[in-house]
């Protein structure tokens, strides 16, 4: 396996890099052009020596497609009129994490998945969906490198890369359930959700990763048109097999 990483690194099998100035092009064919697209914020995480930005989990805030030349968001997660639970509450998930079992570059798994109560600090009788990229050790190291030892933005620091992270992934559109769940997610007793039900699950060759920062580190704006990208940003990450 070969990893190429746009923007730019090229990745031998022995883990050796070059920078290149290599640009990232994506297929032409309308066709081609569907991406999983599932834009997040890194989690904070704690060392001995402070408070830094974690690169294994994180929060979405949108997640959808971006399908042939038009490049807005689609696709969405529907959602109910009202839910049963306030803004403490965080109801989708990230995760990433390394698996040198896996046959290809790496694995896409989306699932439903309890929302949680960051007051309470713990789960409620409710469905969020949670997205799990697993990637093959050599390719996740280069993940991990690609974003950085980040230290947590202090508060009022305004232009400091805050974590917010873009992933795109080749993938034609899926549906999405709606969420589900007890009116009152908080009630003691018997759960209506149930089991967790999962919603796919796909091998994939190539996918981009895309911080939302510039090249000196600082915090971008994100439209709703940029699923392809934007030349103020930092060149994104492309791995491959």
């Amino acid at each position: 396996m070969r990893a190429v990483l746009a923007g730019g690194m090229h990745l031998s099998e022995k883990g050796t890099s070059e920078v290149t100035s290599t640009p990232l092009v994506l297929p032409d064919d309308p066709e081609q052009r569907s991406f999983l697209i599932v834009i997040g914020r890194l989690d904070l995480g704690v060392r001995s020596e402070g408070t830094f930005l974690e690169p294994a989990r994180g929060h979405i805030h949108d997640i959808g497609f971006c399908v042939g030349p038009d490049r807005a968001l689609t696709h969405r997660p529907p959602r109910p009129e009202r839910v049963p639970y306030d803004y403490q509450c965080t109801d989708r998930f990230l995760y990433l994490r390394p698996d040198e079992s896996c046959d290809r570059l790496g694995r896409v798994e989306v699932t439903e998945w309890l929302v949680y109560d960051n007051t309470m600090r713990g789960d409620i009788d409710f469905t969020g969906l949670m997205v799990r990229i697993t990637l093959r050790e050599q390719a996740y190291r280069a993940f991990e490198s690609h974003v950085g030892l980040m230290p947590w933005p202090a508060l009022g620091d305004h232009t400091s890369w805050d974590g917010e992270i873009l992933f795109r992934i080749p993938s034609p559109p899926f549906p999405f359930p709606m969420p589900r769940g007890n009116s009152d997610p908080w009630t003691s007793g018997t759960r209506v959700v149930g089991e967790l039900q999962p919603i796919t699950r796909f091998d994939v060759d190539d996918i981009e990763i895309q911080p939302l920062r510039d090249a000196q580190g600082r915090r971008v704006s994100r439209g709703e048109a940029a699923c392809d990208g934007d030349p103020a940003w930092e060149p994104p990450l492309r791995l491959r097999a």
